[in-house]
């Protein structure tokens, strides 16, 4: 009777209390962080540091494909075990757990390759020839926004457009001198359409900050966290996610 209630109190732990790690990870069609290859396998810069962090804890992925605002509802509730590419903020950290920084976050420029513009700081946009495409809504941070609120020379610089597809072709057409956009996923545009060698991303950044994993605190167990935080020290010591950034840059 005693061994058949063990049994039974086994059973009914959760699967990390023994020792067993799996996680549910929220995903979505957002290259080059995140995509779906030939074989519908997930690929990406995110997909790759997180897999490379569970590989090291021991850990099973689900990926979940859902919209971004959906998955952190569910982080906060418990309904999905984590989300890449998390910003920190004070009410974030309430329901979650953060691990990282798992890799930067750029806003650069795709200008031509051969250009010589000296940029140092926001002011000096204001030199270039022509105007700059930049995105509706998109939040290139808080020292641009406040420089474009009250600077109206440097508000003017700028050309409005819904898409990046719509930036680049100006950007060919030589309507534009440069395209604001995230540095990763400008590299990753330049050679989807095999136009590298006339274009490149400007060392000077609009933005930078970093952006973490997060792990819901519903859902994982403080163990878990520790082990997944130990995995990703070690890949940190020994360059294993300096060699897949490298990959993207």
């Amino acid at each position: 009777m005693l061994k058949y209630t063990l049994v039974l109190l086994l059973l009914a732990l959760p699967a990390t209390s023994l020792g067993h790690c799996q996680i549910t990870y929220r995903v979505a069609d957002f290259p080059p962080y995140m995509m779906q290859d030939t074989q519908d396998n997930w690929t990406g810069l995110d997909v790759e540091l997180a897999k490379a962090v569970f590989d090291e804890a021991q850990c099973e992925v689900t990926y979940t494909l859902m919209p971004w605002k959906r998955g952190l509802h569910l982080l906060k509730h418990g309904g999905v075990d984590m989300i890449s590419g998390l910003s920190f903020n004070r009410e974030r950290e309430k329901y979650t757990y953060f691990i990282g920084p798992m890799r930067d976050e750029s806003i650069g420029l795709i200008v031509d390759r051969d250009s010589q513009y000296q940029l140092t700081e926001l002011e000096d946009l204001k030199s270039l020839p022509k105007r700059i495409g930049y995105l509706r809504g998109v939040y290139y941070g808080a020292s641009f926004a406040e420089k474009y609120q009250s600077d109206t020379e440097f508000a003017d610089k700028f050309e409005t457009a819904d898409n990046e597809d719509t930036n680049l072709l100006k950007l060919q057409n030589r309507r534009l001198s440069a395209i604001a956009t995230d540095k990763y996923n400008g590299i990753y545009k330049l050679r989807l359409q095999n136009i590298d060698d006339n274009y490149k991303v400007h060392k000077f950044l609009l933005n930078q900050d970093v952006v973490y994993f997060g792990f819901s605190r519903k859902a994982i167990s403080q163990d878990t966290i520790n082990k997944l935080r130990a995995a990703l020290q070690r890949l940190q010591k020994n360059g294993d996610l300096d060699r897949i950034k490298a990959k993207y840059n």
